[in-house]
């Protein structure tokens, strides 16, 4: 079970910052390409174990593209680290694919809005079931997250695909027909429409503020720059350097601090926080005036 008395929900551990696709739904980063060394990753993965619920191993990049991946995730499983995946899956059938099963995953995402073959769908199918097969906790979420595009007439053949290989229904959401978000046990389907990701240059969003970052996440990009959100791509909120400093020491710093009390009065610090339409989606979480006054 995780163990929900942490100090935070979710940790995000860059493994690397390139990618083998091009999917429209992902903006890509201004930073050269990294991949995270592996005395970095052991560092990280001894200090977040004891920090966060879960790691996931994704900020941007393919993490099945680090080529230690199979020492890393030992390295992950002799320091107890929870972890979960975001893959575009195309990768369960390189090498590198079975050393998943040599960590404790309790969650494995699969983007199926990156433009999947039906090669590239059979493998994703097929490891679903020996992922759940041989990883005790994991749920493996499929995500649809292009609804409203053109791409999305594509998922209907995808959901098909699933649907059958389940043996039940799987319809996109408001065709009038059953969908089936859980088609088997240990497995979702998760639907979503696009979503404008946070940009210096965009328009500041108006109206009051609230977001879980740096509250209860955290992220560590592939050079081992400390940011407070996962969204943060291009790493415009560095809050220290985890080569240099403890985690422990960098989330309870100044600039973390000044975030955390900020969105606890309705408002940021952050000119990329500033900028977000994302954090509009939490405006119901944000905490009544009265207690933030207190």
């Amino acid at each position: 079970m995780v163990n929900h008395r942490k100090a935070f929900r979710a940790a995000y551990l860059e493994l690397a910052n390139v990618c083998n696709g091009n999917c429209p739904f992902c903006p890509g980063t201004t930073r050269g390409p990294r991949f995270m060394e592996r005395g970095l990753f052991q560092r990280l993965a001894s200090e977040t174990a004891s920090l966060a619920e879960i790691a996931y191993l994704h900020v941007m990049g393919e993490a099945l593209l680090h080529p230690e991946f199979p020492d890393l995730m030992r390295d992950a499983a002799d320091r107890g680290l929870a972890m979960g995946l975001t893959t575009n899956g195309t990768l369960f059938a390189a090498p590198n694919a079975e050393a998943l099963f040599a960590g404790d995953f309790r969650q494995i995402n699969v983007s199926m809005h990156s433009g999947l073959s039906d090669g590239h769908l059979e493998e994703i199918l097929a490891f679903t079931a020996e992922a759940l097969r041989r990883l005790p906790h994991v749920r493996v979420n499929y995500r649809f997250w292009n609804l409203g595009t053109e791409a999305s007439s594509s998922a209907a053949e995808c959901l098909a695909r699933i649907g059958e290989y389940f043996g039940t229904v799987c319809e996109i959401p408001g065709t009038g027909k059953p969908a089936a978000l859980h088609p088997a046990e240990g497995v979702s389907v998760h639907f979503e429409r696009p979503f404008d990701w946070p940009d210096l240059h965009a328009s500041p969003v108006p109206g009051p503020a609230f977001c879980h970052g740096i509250r209860r996440q955290f992220a560590v990009l592939a050079d081992g720059q400390v940011t407070a959100c996962c969204l943060d791509r291009d790493g415009a909120i560095l809050l220290g350097d985890a080569n240099r400093e403890p985690l422990r020491t960098i989330l309870s710093g100044s600039r973390a601090n000044a975030m955390r009390r900020a969105f606890f009065r309705g408002c940021v610090s952050e000119e990329l926080c500033r900028r977000c339409r994302y954090r509009t989606r939490f405006h119901r979480e944000a905490p009544e005036t009265s207690a933030v006054s207190r």
